[in-house]
């Protein structure tokens, strides 16, 4: 799945991906995806 999602990324550009680290919730990093429609 994940290689799907950065796959349609990079062909598209219209993707972004947001890593952030917060220790206190899991000890991985936290990926979060967002298509064109979230970011308006």
């Amino acid at each position: 799945m994940l290689g799907n999602i950065i796959a349609t990324t990079l062909v598209s550009g219209d993707r972004a991906f947001k890593l952030s680290i917060d220790t206190e919730i899991s000890k991985y990093p936290i990926i979060d995806f967002f298509d064109d429609k979230k970011f308006f």
